[in-house]
């Protein structure tokens, strides 16, 4: 168990760490004003484009895949934690309170989160290209 919890933090870590580095940038984009003329603008729509497309789509896709792969382990620890607290009641469960089960599921609880920012930050940098197309189209 302390090998999946081992993996489970490596890899929340490594995204987080991917993330801190790259907010900078999902946060230029979702700065980026959408008035002017598309020639003006072309640069800024390129950037954005390649952030989205190189940073912003991997790092969401590889928080969900994390989520998913370590999803089974934590429903079952789960519901044999409910399990035993409904055979030996609240307090003496507590006793055999299960330190890595109850890591993994921390883990997994902010790997859910972060998966669910990155999409909320992923579905604004594709609002901001949507809006740059429309300008495109424009002309």
């Amino acid at each position: 168990m302390d090998s999946i919890v081992d993996s489970a933090a490596l890899i929340l870590t490594s995204i987080s760490l991917l993330y801190s580095g790259w907010s900078s940038l999902f946060d230029e984009v979702n700065n980026y004003k959408l008035d002017g003329h598309y020639p003006d603008l072309r640069k800024d729509h390129e950037r954005a484009r390649k952030i989205y497309s190189s940073r912003a789509i991997p790092i969401l896709t590889g928080s969900i895949l994390s989520s998913i792969v370590f999803m089974p382990k934590v429903i079952k620890i789960f519901f044999t934690s409910t399990q035993l607290n409904l055979d030996l009641g609240p307090i003496k469960s507590l006793v055999f309170y299960d330190i890595p089960s109850a890591s993994l599921i921390l883990v997994e609880m902010f790997l859910i989160a972060l998966s669910i920012h990155l999409g909320h930050t992923v579905i604004n940098i594709r609002k901001i290209l949507m809006g740059f197309e429309k300008i495109k189209n424009k002309k």
